[in-house]
Parts: structure tokens; sequence; C-alpha cells
């Protein structure tokens, strides 16, 4: 199915739903036809639209808690959780003046044994 939607429309429903897989799953298409018709019109991703979800899975990272526990209890995937953790460490390194932030091994994604 195509998704056939004005631009105004379009910067509408991203201000209300936030998420190229809320307005797909309104129209019943997928995050992908979303995100083909945004960049046609050129509209920018919305990277921080959840500033205290961002915030809360930091706070439970700094408590000790995995990024795959983090991910079960927000209902996201441990990728979008290490990354928004990466990106966290990146800022601050950049804030404190250094150069290039720990490497990516610092975060660490462990699965139990099958």
């Amino acid at each position: 199915m195509k998704l056939r939607i004005g631009k105004t429309a379009l910067l509408r429903l991203q201000r209300s739903l936030k998420t190229d897989r809320a307005i797909g799953e309104r129209f019943g298409v997928s995050r992908q036809a979303v995100q083909l018709v945004r960049r046609k019109y050129g509209i920018p991703y919305l990277r921080d639209k959840h500033p205290e979800r961002d915030a809360r899975i930091l706070a439970l990272h700094l408590k000790g808690f995995s990024a795959s526990a983090i991910a079960v209890k927000m209902g996201l995937y441990p990728q979008q959780v290490l990354d928004m953790i990466r990106k966290a460490h990146q800022e601050k390194a950049q804030q404190k003046g250094v150069g290039r932030a720990a490497p990516a091994a610092a975060v660490t994604l462990r699965f139990p044994a099958p």
C-alpha cells in the first residue's frame, strides 16, 4: 500500500505522533513507507522526540541495568538503547573537551548462552 499524504499533513502528524512507526500504523503502512515520503518532502527525522524517556534510559544504565534489560522494560530494541547510551557518552565527552568518546566496545550487549 502506498502512502498518499501532503507535506503539511505529514508535518502535523509528525508533531503529534512523533515517530514514523506511529504514523505508519495509523495509515496501515510500514515505517519505511513513511520514511520514504518524509525524505521525499525533505522533512528531517525527529531525533530528540522523547527527552524524558532518554533520561530514564540513561538513569537505568547508570544503575547498572544491561541494554537488553532496559530495552525490554522500555519496549525498544537493544540496539536503540545502545545507540542512545553511546550518544550520551559522546555528548558528555564533547562537553568535557575530550577529543573522542569511549570506543563503541565500552558498551556491550550480553545475551545469555542458549
